[in-house]
């Protein structure tokens, strides 16, 4: 079967922001010293998206960033968690077991007494391995035994395809003024920061009839946490062909002590190993966003084990443990060409762009090219003469529901030069084996 048509539209360019990760909580850097190149996608197949995760890519709402890691003040490490059940799969830590069974507690309502020993279960559970799916459905209802005392409190997460209700809204808006202290959230802004995707729903090749409760599609989509029959909690999510892509999670106020950030964590953890246990064996991660080494507060994605950082220049993934040694020395670096093995290149690689106070960064005011000295990226000015730009496309024409694509170098485009650079800059950052599947649009 193969994949929807991927529709890129390369306008957004390169954009410098104020950052919110080297600075005191609540506040933003004096100046636009987050570097990052843009692009619309206009709407996506599950595996381009894939391939864009794999690039360091990530996307907020219908918007895809790729950061400057060479030059942005906070650089972002794609990191991604590996849940295979057994060998070097995901091991819970002892926090993460903690706060999973005080949530556990909680709903069943059995206070602060540890749940085996009040169920009369075997003594030195706590030393057996770490049961995954056990301790995550603990609590659901749906779960329980039929000999169950009955609990304090019904729960049951539901998963549905992304898209605007009020009652998510209305949470939203309360994770925003209580915990980001932050008033001014618009039910416009929800919808296209969490509910409006460019990712194509597309059947999941499951070998055969999949469990009850896994998705059916690859697409977006939003996990409710629902206690007594009201949203306490929302996680986004991408379900993709390699993982399932952790967006955004938000929590009622009220439930601020709960620890609900690692209790999602574990069961989109589990989400992901079900489905790879279905038989979709290449899907056996969860990518947990961005790690920022130098914010606190973006450190504790590194909790979960095993974790993998991507190189920001080669793409390759590294462990964890062996990329935090080299993070406490440098700012940046890639973890395929450690610094002592080549000082000049690194040094190279982070001569920063000086932020112009008179100009206006906004993404949407005009195009800033891609600078031709960019960690992980081809240099534009080469990509514009490589005869491989024969094999990417663009939308000729469109008339009505039919598209027209053809080469970019036999489009009258090509010969304008901001919409060239826009192209090459395009293929610079997505890389050629991407820029080759999808098709660039305007």
């Amino acid at each position: 079967m193969s994949s929807p048509l991927s529709l890129l539209s390369p306008t957004a360019g390169l954009s410098q922001h104020t950052c919110g990760y080297c600075s005191a909580p609540g506040t933003r850097s004096p100046h636009p010293s987050s570097i990052s190149y843009g692009i619309h996608p206009r709407q996506l197949s599950a595996q381009a998206y894939q391939l864009m995760l794999d690039r360091g890519w990530r996307r907020s709402g219908t918007y895809a960033y790729k950061p400057d890691m060479g030059r942005t003040c906070c650089p972002q490490y794609t990191i991604r968690l590996d849940v295979q059940p057994g060998g070097m799969g995901m091991r819970g830590s002892k926090s993460q077991r903690k706060a999973l069974k005080a949530w556990n507690r909680f709903v069943l309502g059995e206070g602060d007494m540890d749940m085996d020993k009040k169920r009369g279960k075997r003594k030195g559970r706590d030393n057996a391995p770490f049961d995954l799916k056990a301790g995550v459905l603990a609590s659901e209802t749906a779960y329980l035994g039929e000999e169950a005392p009955p609990p304090a409190h019904t729960f049951e997460v539901v998963l549905e395809l992304a898209g605007f209700r009020e009652d998510k809204f209305a949470l939203y808006q309360d994770y925003q003024e209580h915990v980001h202290k932050d008033e001014e959230k618009t039910s416009a802004g929800f919808k296209r920061f969490l509910c409006n995707s460019p990712l194509i729903p597309e059947d999941i090749p499951y070998p055969g009839p999949p469990p009850p409760g896994l998705p059916r599609q690859y697409g977006s989509y939003h996990q409710k946490y629902i206690l007594d029959g009201k949203l306490v909690a929302l996680g986004v999510i991408d379900i993709l062909p390699g993982c399932v892509s952790s967006v955004y999670f938000m929590y009622a106020s009220r439930m601020e002590k709960r620890v609900m950030g690692k209790v999602s964590a574990l069961r989109e953890a589990m989400l992901a190993r079900e489905m790879h246990e279905a038989g979709l064996e290449g899907l056996k991660y969860l990518y947990m966003g961005y790690y920022i080494h130098t914010c606190q507060k973006m450190r504790y994605k590194g909790d979960y084990s095993p974790s993998y950082l991507l190189d920001p220049e080669e793409y390759t993934w590294h462990p964890l443990a062996s990329c935090t040694p080299l993070l406490d020395k440098h700012r940046y670096v890639s973890f395929a060409h450690p610094p002592e093995a080549d000082e000049a290149r690194q040094a190279e690689v982070q001569a920063p762009i000086e932020p112009d106070p008179e100009e206006d960064v906004d993404e949407e005011v005009g195009y800033e090219p891609l600078p031709r000295c960019t960690a992980g990226c081809e240099d534009p000015l080469v990509v514009e003469h490589d005869p491989r730009m024969r094999d990417v496309h663009m939308v000729l024409r469109q008339q009505g529901n039919t598209v027209t694509v053809g080469p970019v170098t036999k489009s009258k485009v090509w010969h304008v030069p901001t919409i060239r650079r826009m192209l090459c800059d395009a293929v610079a950052t997505l890389g050629w084996q991407l820029s080759q599947q999808v098709v660039f649009s305007f």
